[in-house]
């Protein structure tokens, strides 16, 4: 018996790991749909919008079915709203990003930027420590972050005369972390509220900035008129957003639920970075330098050693505050339970919940 269970929970955890990873291959496809379509004079923005619409009506008639609106607290609605805008933000920046000229695998190493924004976030707004780790991997995302956007060229001699980086598509990439790291204080907010509540919320508010984007003049979409010109070329690349979103959506869901989510994280990050890299070569023909690899590959360590940092630290917090109770009586368990009161409660910390935005878009 205890061999099955033990099988059996070791099968739980790879199909998480399997889910998790296809996850971040969705997720990297969809974002490789934009320069795709691009090419081909189709409109990105109304076909991917559109879908997470209708997704997003489709979730929001199988919430109000279940009963799940109703047992929603009026406190927990603000985080809810939340979590939709900044969800929604960071699918829209990344995609922005890669409009303003930033390259596909660029755009997924410095979304990686979230560890060290849900690092402060944490310490900021949830009173989470940072400690020796926490600063490690910082400085690894930070030089990472340097590396992958080249701008180390800036103090290097040079012949002048070539395009200048992308530097507004480098800074939307870095504000698509950013946004991860607000997703995730959102959602520790709305701690108890229904997984299926929460991705409508984003998906709604995902399709419906990416609809208006065109209207505000901030990117360029074809003409609807292709609509009718090619409705089964747009159909076709219809389908593929809503489908790359909704596997992204789903697989992390139930990912997330049976795999640790250190391991989750950096597999998400790694997923993610790797097909974004690879769609850049095979799709693009981009392929990107030696250095700018290392920085990726630095941003991604970084994310790691985030993730094993909050695993390592609250076990340790665990067996002090263990001992302390053993060996010190009461008057010690108190005094040491105030002392370790941020790392206990921090068992879901933002350096073990999903550091690459891995439940930002749920």
């Amino acid at each position: 018996m205890a061999r099955g269970g033990a099988a059996s929970e070791i099968w739980s955890v790879s199909l998480g790991m399997m889910l998790i990873a296809t996850s971040g291959v969705a997720n990297s496809m969809m974002f490789t749909l934009l320069p795709v379509m691009q090419r081909r004079g189709l409109p990105f923005y109304f076909s991917v919008g559109t879908a997470q619409l209708l997704l997003s009506a489709a979730m929001a008639a199988a919430v109000w079915r279940s009963g799940q609106l109703a047992s929603v607290e009026a406190s927990k609605w603000k985080w809810v709203f939340l979590r939709g805008v900044t969800g929604g933000l960071l699918g829209v920046f990344g995609v922005w990003a890669v409009a303003c000229g930033a390259r596909l695998g660029d755009v997924s190493s410095l979304q990686c930027i979230n560890a060290v924004v849900a690092a402060i976030l944490g310490r900021a707004f949830l009173g989470e420590q940072t400690r020796s780790l926490h600063i490690v991997a910082i400085g690894l995302s930070l030089v990472g972050a340097v590396l992958v956007t080249e701008s180390y060229t800036v103090f290097l001699p040079g012949p002048g005369g070539g395009p200048p980086p992308p530097w507004a598509g480098y800074a939307l990439a870095c504000a698509s972390g950013a946004m991860s790291g607000l997703t995730f204080v959102a959602g520790r907010k709305s701690k108890g509220v229904n997984v299926l509540v929460m991705s409508t919320s984003v998906c709604l508010h995902e399709g419906g900035i990416m609809l208006l984007m065109p209207c505000f003049g901030l990117v360029r979409d074809a003409p609807l008129d292709v609509v009718w010109r090619s409705p089964w070329a747009v159909l076709g690349f219809f389908a593929l957003g809503g489908g790359f979103f909704c596997i992204t959506v789903m697989s992390l869901n139930s990912g997330a639920e049976r795999c640790p989510a250190a391991a989750g994280s950096t597999i998400f990050s790694s997923a993610s970075m790797t097909t974004a890299y690879a769609g850049q070569v095979v799709v693009l023909g981009q392929v990107p330098r030696a250095l700018t690899l290392f920085g990726a590959a630095l941003m991604l360590l970084s994310v790691a050693v985030m993730a094993m940092a909050g695993m390592w630290y609250t076990r340790k917090d665990a067996r002090t505050a263990g001992c302390m109770e053993l060996c010190g009586g009461p008057a010690a368990v108190q005094v040491a339970r105030k002392a370790l009161e941020a790392p206990l409660e921090s068992l879901e910390s933002p350096d073990v919940k999903h550091v690459v935005g891995m439940e930002d878009r749920m």
